[in-house]
């Protein structure tokens, strides 16, 4: 819920005190995060397709870390994807062999 006060300047929303407390009290909760980072850069898939990494962002309800990057290549179903940061670190089974799933090529 957004509160706000006619007394007050209204040009950015205000959190309520309920919400507030809310969002402190999540966070002791939550296990501690060993969700690999995964820095901004070039990277090559194993299907040996390139994407940009743009950066990180968290999921609104759970908090899970998403890496959030764009295709290199013509693609109709779009250019902006979001991956669970853990799959995209993941290493993947290519004939007999274990490769990354994104292998970084430059910052």
């Amino acid at each position: 819920m957004i509160a706000s006060s006619e007394s007050e300047n209204t040009s950015a929303p205000k959190i309520s005190a309920p919400e507030t407390q809310a969002l402190k009290n999540s966070a002791p909760d939550m296990a501690p995060d060993v969700t690999p980072d995964v820095a901004p850069g070039l990277y090559r898939h194993y299907k040996d397709k390139m994407y940009r990494v743009i950066g990180t962002a968290r999921h609104s309800e759970t908090l899970e870390k998403l890496v959030v990057y764009e295709a290199l290549y013509e693609n109709d179903l779009g250019k902006l994807w979001v991956r669970p940061a853990a799959m995209f670190a993941e290493t993947v089974s290519v004939s007999g062999q274990t490769v990354p799933r994104f292998q970084r090529i430059t910052e």
